[in-house]
């Protein structure tokens, strides 16, 4: 027997179960390009002693999922670490932003597979998660804050002069500086027979002066400017405030020269979205 009144609801893309009390409330212009709407509302008790109610692996405690549509830059990245909430609370006054752990996995914006930026870059959906549920009773749940996403407008493409594939060097594309990190040869077939063997060159490359999150794709090109590898993902690394992009390209074994193409995002920049909203399920 379950704890708690209503263990979980669940709302799909529209507000079938979910009544906004606050009216114009819920959606909160920023900068009169954004709007921030609920679609979800969970509540996750603890059903018996040695397991949370996890039927449909949903996370323990109460999430609320937000939908942002945006009619300005693309959104690019959503910021957890500069977003924020102040208020998360039920309408018997008990407050959910306690027993916060912000040391572990859980936090309140989740994990970053929660917060999904649509293709065309004018929406996304995040979940704000609370460890806490609701007072037993209690009919409404009130989140405010700020959520902050990376987003441009602007699009450019830089190019470098040809330089050697070998560890050490380096290389500029417009103000971009890339540097080869290392480079290692991998060998595919059967280790017994030379001749089934294929042999690919992996080659990672460091990219500084641009931010890696505005970095749209690095295209590793050979002597007549045919791309033999190109990347889209990026790997961050941060220290001491100095922030770097790590790209690894496979190209053919043997390769020792080529030119860079690096396509990224020049007016990037944060987009405060403040928003207020109180709701309530319709049960």
């Amino acid at each position: 027997m379950c704890k708690l009144r209503r263990l979980h609801v669940m709302v799909a893309s529209v507000l079938l179960c979910l009544l906004p009390v606050l009216g114009a409330a819920d959606n909160i212009e920023a900068s009169g390009s954004s709007s921030v709407h609920v679609c979800g509302f969970h509540v996750v008790g603890q059903c018996f002693s040695d397991a949370t109610g996890k039927s449909r692996n949903a996370i323990l405690g109460t999430t609320i999922s937000l939908i942002v549509e945006h009619t300005g830059e693309r959104l690019l990245k959503f910021d957890a670490e500069a977003s924020s909430i102040t208020e998360f609370s039920d309408d018997a006054g008990k407050n959910l932003l306690n027993r916060q752990d912000y040391g572990s996995l859980h936090r309140l914006f989740g994990h970053p597979s929660s917060q999904t930026i649509s293709r065309d870059g004018k929406s996304a959906a995040i979940d704000v998660t609370s460890l806490e549920t609701p007072t037993k009773g209690s009919r409404e749940v009130s989140l405010k804050g700020t959520l902050v996403f990376q987003a441009a407008s602007k699009m450019k493409t830089v190019s470098s002069e040809h330089f050697s594939l070998e560890p050490g060097s380096a290389v500029t594309a417009g103000h971009i500086r890339v540097k080869v990190k290392d480079m290692t040869t991998h060998r595919f077939g059967d280790p017994h027979l030379a001749s089934l063997q294929t042999r690919q060159l992996y080659v990672k490359l460091v990219t500084e002066g641009q931010h890696p999150d505005s970095l749209v794709s690095v295209k590793l090109n050979d002597g007549m400017g045919k791309t033999i590898s190109e990347r889209r993902g990026v790997g961050i690394h941060s220290k001491n405030g100095r922030v770097t992009g790590v790209f690894t390209f496979v190209v053919p074994d043997g390769t020792t020269e080529g030119t860079l193409e690096l396509t990224y995002w020049s007016n990037m920049k944060p987009v405060e979205m403040p928003f207020a909203l109180t709701v309530a399920a319709g049960l």
